[in-house]
């Protein structure tokens, strides 16, 4: 069992956590709330072919779009649009999209986010990376810092940073081990990779007292 215990924080400060479920649910009937631009601005008509996005709960993953008896074409169908919609409103000091994978935990360099706020996100990596090694588990190096687009082909545009543009918060990805069995991959137990998790939300907490609106000053 793990005997880590996450410590309390002070004052509420502007976090947002994202982790995509793994394991599917139950089918729920779909409501729909309302229909947007891409842009985010409310609409409830438009021109032929005005691209929009339909708001609501339990719309699934896949299907079929029909109005008034025709099917529409779209092209995409994702949680991408309100997870956007949600850092945008919200506009959180911090970001932190959550993976696994088959490696060292570290944390991922963020594209296309200025170099003074990768600054930010190298410090909560190094600090991670330390309380790693003190509590004897398996840890990744910082990301670097460097110019994104100086030579072809550039980095990605993914989520991560879409993230950051929407909100202008230090938007990161961590990567934490699976524990997978076969040895080309980083070797933990159920109760590491528990602690691991927990330190970073701790972690992260911490540095956003202690590093209040990044960048500002």
């Amino acid at each position: 069992m793990s005997t880590y215990a996450p410590r309390s924080i002070g004052r509420v400060v502007g976090l947002l956590l994202l982790s995509l479920p793994a394991t599917p649910v139950r089918a729920a009937t779909p409501i729909i709330t309302g229909y947007q631009l891409t842009t985010g601005v409310a609409v409830s008509s438009g021109p032929p072919g005005t691209q929009s996005v339909i708001k609501g709960a339990n719309l699934g993953s896949s299907g079929v779009v029909k109005f008034n008896g025709s099917t529409l074409s779209y092209n995409t169908w994702s949680s991408t649009y309100s997870l956007l919609d949600l850092a945008r409103v919200e506009a959180p000091d911090y970001v932190i999209n959550l993976h696994s994978h088959g490696g060292l935990p570290e944390t991922l360099e963020t594209a296309f986010m200025p170099n003074y706020l990768k600054v930010v996100q190298g410090q909560f990596a190094a600090q991670m990376q330390q309380r790693y090694q003190a509590a004897g588990l398996p840890t990744g190096a910082p990301p670097p810092i460097q110019t994104d687009g100086v030579s072809f082909p550039g980095p990605s545009f993914n989520l991560t940073s879409a993230l950051h543009h929407v909100s202008g918060g230090v938007s990161m990805l961590f990567e934490g081990p699976h524990g997978l069995l076969e040895p080309e991959f980083t070797q933990v137990t159920h109760d590491q990779i528990l602690d691991l998790w927990l330190m970073l939300f701790d972690g992260l907490f911490a540095f956003a007292v202690q590093n209040p609106h990044p960048g500002s000053g």
